[in-house]
């Protein structure tokens, strides 16, 4: 679908609409409804729209219908309308404005986050040769003959094309001159880009109705046996009688594929009407056949009183916190769940933090529920996430009762939604960091529960302690599982002191002695093997052995970390990588080092003292192909790996009955990160990946590496005093003035200019100091101050809970417009990051 017509200023339509853009600016824009789509568009349609002073054309969202313009005098008309029914319903735009405020963006960004990109579409620039131009190219560029010359072959070519083809050699400045010139013209243009998937199929054809005439059919047939050969396949597979068929249609693809026929006999067969072919819309989607759906397994007595708890919880309660410890049965409970939520008609959200766990758990849940359930996360292709917000959207026959997703499914536009699940609900997966809206899914979820009158479970080994601290203020139900499924026991957890296996000289690269020996007898026992190191890559820093040199990021204040298998230096943050060399770019003499441990180098080292070891990794370098996930994992699953090397990925709820131990190779990284939960996230994280043991008929082992052997949280995490780590926590949090006591909210001050951004964040500093008080803190540089070549100064804002928080957003929203309307510092970028996670 194009739409090319150019909008002209109307103020004379008696209908008006109230849009949502998909672009950073505030608030909504009324446009005019046009007489030919005054009966066709509705709130939560998508229409097309031209904004600004300029031809770009955007898809909007309805959000409102009105009679009159507000007062304006000139609005421009809606162009075209996109949808035949409504993908954006009541629930989800609420959710929208909800979001907008809460977390202070504007609802065009929350309209470009919800949104599967091709549903969210904008205009294409096309660029056109003129029909009659006098060029007179001895006066033009070498850029502005080689722009004429493309045109002249290609005739029309989209600026993107265009750019890319022309390469180093294209420039805007020529293009915008050649325009002005009248060489050249420019139009807009919108596609729509999502079409369902569509397959050939095969069936008898109209000449081939009954035996008498097939008889006759293979006698003319003999004389071309190729053709006959075909037909006879084709009845074979379909099991025809003359009559009728056991399988009515037959994929055409599959029909060549499993038979021995070519596509030339087929295509002959069409001709002459013994064959019929016709399109049909399929999924794009994984299905498979719902023949071996299972009955839900039965609950332990444990697990009954359990859900019984939950059921009558949510009497008094619409949010419940699951305790459960790792391997307790938490998934069995939340089925049963799902069947009754199911059985009533409704539909079901199912968060996970992790797209790893999506293939894993899923496969398990379509034993039970068959092909009612999708998956929806960033892995997938734009057709395929556009397909599940389709299907969400509950007024197709093949609409899905349960979604299965990462964070972002909670902007998918459900209907009839009956219980949302948030499994492993302390995890920062959830927070979404960048662009904005900085949201955090498992809060989002709850307030979406809210808005549909749906339930909420919110489960973990772990809970955080902001859900824990809603728990105490009888906010939340409650619910504990204090016991493994089927009395398996916890696993026997130790501790390796790092500081004395060095002294002893026990060591072996980043493994000790008992490591090593421990990982020999698992895998002779034919066990597998679990090792954490939550560091990517080779190493994370290298020093040259003269001058003390690390090689920096040219973008980010951050040391290059060295990959070894892809032979370049890559910065975490920006992804600006170069090659990597061993001498010294600093000093020209030195050689670079390598310092500390990242997967990669774990990985290389357990080769050299396992050398028979199958070895895999599990990271973000490992996993970047759409379906590695899955391979990895199956391949883990069936004993083609014995050892797993991973980063935090390995300890969000992966369930894998032959895993004999498990390694942690440093857990001082996870306790010394400069953030007020680091302590949180250590306890969490060690006891996740140390769930992973031993979840069957063994007991397995946990052998924790760490240089500060009696830290507090090490001798819980050993201990699996969770109460205990908690009460301490809180203790702590309520003396300094943290979450989940206060609420919190970051503003983050960006510029390329440092002293600039320090002058301006000084002086903002004072104002805000003068409105908020004792609740300010900063302005401070961070801990990585520039990033992608901008410095960064964050404040923090914190507030007691019984304070009136929207109106403090409000206030210092007021101060913030004032402070950029200042011509000094109008060119300050300002983010928001409201409960920060």
């Amino acid at each position: 679908m194009m739409y090319l017509c150019e909008p002209a200023m109307s103020n004379r339509s008696e209908q008006y609409a109230e849009l949502i853009l998909p672009l950073a600016v505030a608030g909504t824009f009324t446009y005019s409804i046009p007489e030919h789509l005054s009966n066709k568009i509705k709130v939560g349609f998508r229409v097309i729209v031209a904004f600004g002073k300029g031809k770009k054309q955007y898809t909007a969202v309805v959000a409102g219908l009105k009679k009159n313009s507000g007062g304006l005098e000139e609005v421009k008309p809606i162009i075209d309308c996109l949808d035949d029914e409504v993908l954006i319903g009541r629930h989800s735009l609420d959710f929208w404005n909800w979001m907008s405020d809460y977390y202070m963006c504007h609802i065009g960004e929350v309209m470009s986050a919800a949104l599967p990109a091709l549903l969210n579409l904008s205009s294409e620039t096309l660029i056109h040769l003129s029909k009659t131009p006098d060029i007179q190219s001895d006066k033009l560029s070498d850029e502005s003959r080689m722009i004429l010359a493309t045109l002249e072959r290609e005739k029309e070519l989209q600026l993107s094309k265009l750019s890319k083809s022309l390469a180093e050699h294209f420039s805007m400045k020529r293009l915008k001159e050649l325009v002005d010139l009248g060489y050249i013209y420019t139009r807009e243009e919108v596609h729509e880009k999502y079409s369902e998937k569509q397959l050939e199929w095969l069936s008898v054809g109209d000449q081939l109705s009954g035996k008498h005439e097939f008889e006759e059919i293979v006698l003319n047939l003999k004389r071309s046996p190729k053709q006959l050969q075909s037909l006879m396949r084709f009845i074979e597979m379909t099991g025809w009688d003359g009559e009728n068929a056991e399988v009515e249609f037959l994929k055409k693809n599959v029909f060549l594929k499993e038979s021995t026929v070519t596509a030339a006999s087929v295509k002959s067969l069409l001709v002459k009407g013994l064959l019929k072919s016709t399109n049909m819309t399929v999924s794009r989607l994984d299905h498979h056949d719902d023949d071996g759906i299972l009955p839900l397994l039965p609950l332990s007595n444990e697990q009954v009183l359990a859900k019984n708890e939950i059921v009558k919880s949510y009497e008094q309660k619409d949010v419940v916190l699951l305790q459960g410890v790792t391997s307790s049965g938490k998934t069995e409970i939340y089925a049963h769940l799902i069947e009754e939520v199911i059985r009533r008609g409704e539909q079901v959200l199912y968060l996970l933090p992790e797209i790893a766990l999506t293939s894993q758990l899923i496969r398990r849940l379509k034993k039970y529920f068959g092909l009612k359930i999708g998956l929806y996360h960033s892995r997938m292709s734009q057709k395929e996430r556009t397909e599940v917000w389709k299907r969400t959207a509950g007024s197709r026959a093949d609409s899905f009762d349960i979604v299965l997703g990462a964070r972002s499914s909670v902007f998918l536009p459900f209907k009839k939604l009956g219980l949302i699940v948030v499994d492993e609900e302390h995890d920062r997966s959830y927070k979404q960091q960048d662009p904005a809206p900085r949201y955090l899914a498992r809060d989002a979820a709850i307030v979406l529960g809210g808005m549909h009158k749906a339930k909420v479970l919110l489960g973990s080994a772990t809970p955080s302690l902001d859900s824990y601290y809603n728990f105490q203020e009888k906010k939340f139900g409650g619910v504990a599982l204090e016991k493994r499924f089927g009395g398996h026991l916890m696993p026997e957890m130790k501790v390796v002191d790092l500081i004395q296996a060095r002294r002893k000289r026990q060591m072996r690269g980043a493994f000790s002695n008992e490591l090593i020996e421990e990982m020999s007898k698992t895998l002779d026992r034919g066990e597998q093997v679990i090792l954490f190191q939550n560091r990517r890559g080779y190493a994370p820093l290298l020093l040259c052995d003269q001058c003390g040199h690390s090689p920096l990021c040219k973008n980010c204040d951050l040391t290059l970390t060295h990959h070894k298998k892809r032979n370049v230096l890559l910065c975490h943050l920006c992804s600006y990588q170069i090659p990597f060399q061993q001498t010294c770019s600093e000093c020209g003499i030195g050689h670079l080092a390598d310092m500390g441990s990242g997967t990669e180098r774990i990985e290389e080292e357990l080769m050299e003292f396992l050398p028979n070891t199958k070895c895999a990794r599990f990271d973000l370098d490992s996993t970047r192909r759409k379906h590695s996930f899955q391979r990895i994992m199956d391949d883990f699953e069936n004993g083609d790996i014995d050892v797993l090397i991973g980063t935090q990925m390995v300890t969000k709820g992966l369930d894998f009955e032959n895993v004999g131990l498990v390694g942690i190779m440093n857990a001082d990284l996870l306790l010394k990160y400069p953030d007020f939960r680091s302590h949180e996230r250590a306890f969490q994280m060690l006891t996740q990946v140390a769930g992973r043991a031993g979840r069957k008929q063994k007991r397995g082992k946990v052998l924790i590496q760490v240089y500060e052997a009696e830290h507090h949280v090490i001798q819980q995490v050993l201990l699996g005093d969770y109460k205990g780590f908690l009460a301490a926590e809180m203790e702590e949090r309520r003396a300094f003035i943290y979450p989940p006591y206060y609420r919190m909210i970051e503003v983050r001050m960006k510029h390329r200019d440092r002293h600039l951004l320090y002058q301006g964040a000084k002086s903002l500093g004072l104002v805000l100091k003068e409105v908020f008080g004792s609740a300010l803190l900063g302005p401070e540089f961070p801990h990585v101050e520039r990033v992608k070549n901008r410095y960064s100064m964050h404040f923090i804002l914190r507030f007691d809970k019984g304070v009136n928080v929207t109106a403090k957003k409000k206030k210092l929203r007021e101060i913030l417009d004032n402070f950029i309307s200042m011509d000094k510092f109008k060119n300050l970028y300002f983010q928001f990051d409201v409960d920060p996670y």
